[in-house]
């Protein structure tokens, strides 16, 4: 083998190993994204049918602010908290708190009064808690990927009623 041979075969192995290097990380890098998307759809939906179906069955709303909603469930007061620096979103109930959501960039409860005209309902926002009954909830979560944010989830967003009002 000549030395013009031998620098040929190792231009195109470098050729070659760089090619294969730069798939594994491309693979690597999409796999894993798909793999926090999962992730993080898994848990909204999670804390969207738990929250969802405490509010549906609520007695009351007791007190709400943008980041922070509080229920009356069967004789127990249930919180829900949105900590923007911790970037969570917790239930609280007698005196245990779970965390539902981590690595949540924003979160946003409304709330809205149903009332009644001409046969239709309309949303108004509420100015009390007495006339509460309509819950909207946002949010969008993200994890960050090899140091960078990524996998960002679409915005979650839902209306609930409070059944027993």
């Amino acid at each position: 083998m000549s030395a013009a041979e031998f620098v040929i075969a190792t231009g195109l192995t470098a050729v070659l190993a760089g090619l294969i290097a730069t798939e594994y990380a491309y693979f690597t890098r999409s796999f894993s994204a798909l793999q926090h998307y999962m992730y993080l759809s898994g848990k909204s939906r999670y804390a969207m049918d738990r929250m969802s179906r405490d509010i549906r069955q609520a007695d009351s709303i007791t007190a709400f602010a943008t980041n922070q909603l509080t229920i009356s469930l069967a004789w127990t007061n249930v919180t829900f908290n949105y900590n923007a620096p911790d970037r969570t979103l917790s239930r609280q109930s007698a005196g245990t708190t779970e965390v539902f959501l981590t690595g949540c960039d924003y979160l946003r409860f409304d709330v809205f009064d149903r009332s009644t005209v001409s046969n239709s309902f309309s949303f108004t926002v509420a100015t009390n808690v007495t006339s509460a009954k309509v819950v909207q909830m946002d949010w969008v979560c993200s994890k960050k990927i090899f140091g960078k944010k990524g996998a960002t989830e679409n915005i979650q967003s839902a209306v609930v009623t409070l059944r027993k009002q």
